[in-house]
């Protein structure tokens, strides 16, 4: 079958659990990987930042540069890997988005170890290979992650495709709060979603642009 070039953006994103029962709305780095978009290309990585209302963000509406996760080549069967990290401060998210293309720019496609690649998503591969370069690695955790295998014979333009995702951990959520005799505080935590949990779904759009 001939190459497409297809472009891939973000339509919506729901999560049953942020991570956080202390915020309302949340913002979130989402990371994407194809794998395998073509011969030779193994994979490709990209990271947008998305805000959530109550665990749910509309996207269909929001400017282009917002949505857009890659234009790229693609020929026959390709995966779309998809990792939520859990809720950032401003400070946090740029710190995440400049370490993580700092990363892509400096190792640009050949030294990343292949049993990173095969046990994990994109975000433990890029950080893993980091904290073996550099001794430590940005403690930002994942709170929802999911694949899809995709054929380019199957789509169409315009097609939507829904990527369940899971909690790859246990979601816990820590507290402070006073004792009951007044003796100063207490952390207490919960557990808001087990390892392995449905975690909500993300939904793309492909377009076939040439």
């Amino acid at each position: 079958m001939a190459k497409k070039n297809l472009e891939i953006s973000l339509v919506s994103l729901s999560l049953a659990s942020t991570g956080t029962t202390r915020k309302t709305e949340t913002t979130h780095a989402v990371t994407a990987a194809l794998v395998w978009p073509r011969v030779t290309i193994a994979r490709r990585e990209t990271a947008q930042s998305c805000t959530l209302a109550k665990g749910c963000a509309d996207l269909s509406a929001a400017p282009w540069h917002e949505t857009i996760l890659f234009k790229e080549t693609v020929d026959g069967r390709f995966a779309l890997h998809v990792e939520v990290t859990e809720s950032l401060t401003s400070l946090q998210l740029d710190s995440f988005l400049r370490t993580f293309a700092g990363i892509l720019l400096k190792d640009a496609g050949s030294v990343f170890d292949k049993s990173d690649l095969l046990m994990g998503g994109v975000l433990s591969a890029l950080f893993s290979t980091a904290s073996k370069k550099t001794g430590s690695a940005p403690a930002t955790a994942i709170v929802a992650a999911g694949t899809v295998s995709l054929d380019l014979a199957d789509l169409h333009d315009g097609d939507e495709v829904d990527i369940p995702l899971t909690a790859p951990r246990a979601l816990v959520e820590s507290r402070s709060e006073s004792s009951p005799n007044d003796r100063g505080r207490v952390r207490t935590s919960k557990t808001l979603l087990r390892k392995d949990a449905a975690n909500g779904t993300v939904r793309v759009r492909v377009r076939i642009v040439g």
